[in-house]
């Protein structure tokens, strides 16, 4: 596995964050050393935007507060963690990144389409040009309904982008879908609907490539 950039994507539901944390020991097992960090968040200054954007009514922000405070934690997470790990040798993997921006703030809202490309080659632009042929974008795809019941099963506290109706899910889900397609080969969309085990060897395929 030659890819030191690795994004796992995926709707509320997919078991990304499980896989994010097997894909790390499976790494560091093979004597790589590994930075498992996730968005929005990973740096002190993001995790407090998160909270901001994670608490309270889903309508306080407008949507183009909503971007802009995404990209303000994604630059701050890109230049402190990210590019400084890869630099060092080290493995970055994200649970999340720039595609879940786009299904969940940016795809529902014509208007904020260019904001959202002009932010995302600002931010990404020193990982796009150094880093572009060693990252990896994994996308983990269930339906509504399994999403539904996984998420039911959580006995967790909804924060305020996952306390939404289905209509949404359906949304995020075909946006999700549409871009990961686009960016072919860079995203590969992996059925996360089968057991973990099956759905770990999965990514490992894919990381083989």
């Amino acid at each position: 596995m030659d890819y030191n950039f690795i994004v796992l994507e995926g709707g509320d539901g997919t078991g990304k964050s499980t896989q994010a944390r097997r894909l790390k020991a499976y790494i560091e097992s093979v004597g790589k050393e590994v930075v498992l960090t996730r968005e929005p968040g990973g740096t002190p200054g993001a995790e407090e935007i998160r909270s901001l954007l994670l608490t309270g009514d889903k309508d306080k922000l407008v949507p183009e507060s909503d971007l802009l405070l995404f990209y303000a934690a994604r630059m701050d997470h890109v230049k402190q963690l990210i590019l400084p790990s890869l630099k060092e040798g080290k493995v970055v993997i994200t649970d999340r990144f720039d595609l879940s921006t786009w299904a969940f703030q940016a795809e529902p809202n014509r208007d904020l389409h260019e904001l959202f490309q002009y932010l995302h080659k600002l931010v990404t632009k020193e990982l796009r040009s150094t880093w572009k042929r060693r990252s990896k974008g994994i996308l983990l795809d269930v339906s509504l309904e399994v999403a539904s019941e996984r998420m039911d099963a959580r006995f967790e506290e909804l924060d305020r982008m996952e306390n939404v109706v289905g209509g949404v899910i359906k949304q995020r889900r075909k946006a999700y879908l549409q871009k990961a397609s686009e960016l072919f080969p860079y995203y590969e969309i992996i059925d996360a609907t089968p057991d973990e085990d099956t759905v770990f060897q999965s990514i490992r395929t894919a990381l083989s490539k």
